[in-house]
């Protein structure tokens, strides 16, 4: 595998991103608006009355802070890429430009892994800035009542460094998939946002503690998302076919 040519794949499709106002702003606001509006709503009552926080009251903002923003934090990247990649061969077949794509000296791989970090890079730095604002707010808010940082923890790192990109990359490589068996934008887009739904068990399990997002679950979570996404590159590399998607189109 060449990666000059994988990044040549995906330098032209970041290019095309930055002159999409709409992939931007899904890029860069709407990750921070899912990562913003719940904290803000837990840290604002502190904010405008923060003598009224008990002891035991800082604890329970503590739990909520942790149920209501790390899995929006983990869901984001798997989120973003559902309107990036299921453009990635669709928006090639729209613009007629699918066929000088697939005739250029690129392997499958190559192709897909070049389409794959166009959709990764952008949307891991759209995560990490909200990460590093949630991060910053939350501190700012509550040092001053707790006498230490609270956050980044353990669990909040291992989310971040391992789990937040395996469902990323996993996003992505179903995107792909679909969007190489698809012709039409939207209904790649909209078969590929059912992918993130299985994710709203880990969201809600947090919120009822009945799945805590401790540092043990995370590093098994972590574990079955990165051999997830292992097989289905594999897959997706296996059923690839560029004379099957020309034929298609035509």
């Amino acid at each position: 595998m060449r990666f000059d040519k994988a990044w040549i794949v995906a330098s032209k499709d970041i290019e095309e991103f930055k002159k999409n106002r709409y992939v931007l702003w899904s890029l860069v606001g709407m990750p921070i608006i899912l990562a913003l509006a719940p904290m803000l709503s837990l840290l604002i009552p502190l904010l405008i009355a923060p003598e009224s926080a008990s002891g035991s009251g800082i604890l329970e903002l503590i739990a909520l802070l942790s149920a209501f923003t790390l899995p929006l934090l983990i869901m984001i990247p798997a989120i973003t890429p559902s309107i990036i990649a299921s453009y990635s061969f669709v928006g090639e077949k729209v613009n007629r430009s699918l066929e000088p794509l697939l005739a250029t000296p690129t392997t499958d791989l190559e192709l897909l892994i070049g389409k794959g970090m166009a959709a990764f890079i952008p949307t891991m730095i759209g995560t990490y800035a909200a990460f590093l604002i949630d991060i910053v707010i939350i501190d700012l808010v509550t040092y001053p009542l707790l006498g230490f940082l609270l956050v980044p923890n353990p669990s909040w790192i291992l989310g971040m460094l391992l789990l937040a990109p395996g469902f990323c990359i996993l996003s992505i490589e179903a995107n792909v998939l679909v969007s190489s068996r698809m012709s039409d934008v939207r209904a790649a887009q909209q078969v590929g946002g059912l992918i993130v739904m299985p994710l709203l068990v880990i969201y809600f399990g947090s919120l009822t503690n009945f799945f805590p997002l401790n540092t043990i679950n995370m590093l098994i979570l972590s574990a079955i998302v990165l051999a997830s996404a292992g097989i289905l590159g594999r897959f997706t590399k296996r059923i690839f076919d560029r004379e099957e998607i020309l034929t298609k189109w035509r």
